[in-house]
């Protein structure tokens, strides 16, 4: 009796391979480097759409010229001989990729013929691409060809497929000059602007226009030079995908392509840092069998903190590979990891020391200000029970210079009448004025001032603090 599951996923891959509408597209394959035409790329999805993906070899794919005028939108008399150029220049066409599961490099097409008298096309793809193309268990991506055929540019068709496919993470990943040869430029667009303007805009503008999907997307520098971009996938409001009888196999599909292994937290934790760099999810669960998270976690960390500080890494995802095989790299990671802790004991030391010194600030400006109001409330109960230290406070408001201009604005706010009261009630006014009447009072009344039980004590604690009140 079969699995149930099992059943399920090969009923489903049975139905989208039965649908027009529906393509199986290895990740492989998406992300491999082809330098085609626009109608040569629309000829490549529609074979895809046609492969029977239950099957165990290639069967030859037949397309009729009417099929051709459908998905390539030529509709010249001349069609057979353009589609003959077409085909003919698709036989030299390559397609390669070297990714964490093996190596593509191969012709896409390995032949085709025409039949006169039917008026189809049989086309044969290249056999080195059959476990790119058939029996897809894990990392591919289910695509509607409806929206991929409407495009009329071969690099907002790329960006969809790239978008379609990091759609469940929302975000994806390109160093600029892998993504120029993902995209088969080759020396095309060597300046930057130009790659931009041609080429990514271009892609952009088309997908916001017409597809349900498109992107956004932000520069990262190196110096002045732009070397790495970060996607932003959108979905479109306005637009949808067409609907049609199979939703519920291309859901099961789907749901199948994101639990290709046993989901856990931890494979979907580190997917999201180095997925877009090419990282599936069998390489990851790989990982988690042979090394701790700790250390796999670590490991990403030091490598993507050394391609963000300007450290050419052409490999991500090698280079995470060769650390993590590498024993000597667990001493550098842990004199790393001694020297952060060191480098976090210092700055928490030096917190701690600024907080001090703050606190004692702190403390010794309201021990000041203690001591201050102390002194103010002492002069004052002398102005209202010392008529000598009254009259000698008048006095010498009256005659020193070095009080004239805060004596004048007292009784200009008095309207002249001076009183012991009215001084200490100006006390609170006019800070000048404050500190004129205390220096007055303490030059012929410091004992009685400085001497108090309440001023020793706190002339006690200032000398605690390192600091003297008098």
């Amino acid at each position: 009796m079969g699995n149930k599951k099992t059943d399920k996923v090969a009923s489903a891959m049975a139905a989208v391979s039965n649908s027009p509408f529906k393509l199986v597209k290895s990740n492989p394959v998406i992300n491999a480097r082809y330098d085609l035409s626009t109608i040569q790329v629309k000829i490549l999805l529609h074979m895809i759409s046609k492969i029977d993906h239950t099957k165990d070899r290639l069967d030859t794919i037949t397309i009729s010229v009417q099929e051709f005028k459908k998905i390539t939108g030529i509709s010249t008399t001349a069609i057979y001989s353009r589609i003959n150029i077409e085909l003919d220049n698709f036989l030299k066409k390559t397609i390669y990729n070297k990714f964490d599961g093996g190596l593509i490099n191969t012709t896409i097409i390995a032949g085709y013929t025409y039949n006169n008298g039917l008026g189809k096309f049989n086309i044969d793809f290249s056999p080195t691409l059959t476990p790119y193309l058939l029996q897809l268990k894990t990392n591919f991506t289910v695509i509607d060809i409806r929206s991929l055929l409407q495009l009329k540019s071969i690099y907002a068709i790329r960006f969809y497929e790239f978008c379609k496919e990091s759609e469940r993470l929302g975000t994806f990943k390109f160093e600029v000059e892998k993504l120029k040869d993902i995209l088969g430029l080759g020396d095309r667009y060597a300046k930057y602007t130009d790659f931009r303007k041609r080429v990514i805009n271009v892609a952009q503008k088309e997908l916001q226009e017409t597809s349900d999907l498109y992107f956004t997307y932000e520069e990262r520098k190196k110096g002045n030079t732009v070397v790495l971009l970060v996607f932003t996938i959108q979905r479109n409001a306005n637009i949808s995908v067409p609907s049609d009888d199979i939703e519920e196999a291309t859901y099961e599909l789907i749901k199948e392509s994101k639990k290709s292994i046993p989901e856990n937290k931890e494979v979907t934790e580190i997917l999201k840092l180095v997925g877009e760099y090419g990282a599936s999810e069998e390489l990851i669960q790989r990982w988690l069998k042979a090394y701790p998270l700790e250390k796999i976690k670590e490991t990403i960390a030091y490598v993507l903190t050394e391609a963000k500080g300007g450290k050419l890494i052409r490999n991500i995802v090698g280079y995470i590979i060769q650390l993590l095989e590498d024993e000597k790299f667990a001493e550098i990671l842990k004199e790393k990891e001694t020297k952060q802790k060191e480098e976090r004991e210092k700055k928490k030391k030096a917190h701690l020391e600024k907080a001090r010194e703050e606190g004692l600030n702190m403390n010794v400006f309201n021990l000041k200000k203690k001591y201050h109001i102390y002194c103010q409330n002492r002069i004052s109960e002398l102005l209202k029970t010392d008529s000598n230290c009254y009259q000698f406070v008048v006095n010498k408001l009256g005659t020193s210079l070095e009080t004239q201009f805060a004596f004048e604005s007292f009784k200009k706010h008095f309207q002249d009448v001076v009183s012991a009261d009215n001084i200490i009630q100006y006390l609170d006014i006019n800070p000048s004025f404050n500190g004129a009447i205390i220096s007055i009072v303490e030059s012929a009344y410091k004992q009685q001032i400085h001497a108090s039980s309440e001023a020793i004590a706190l002339q006690k604690e200032a000398k605690k603090m390192g600091i003297n009140l008098i």
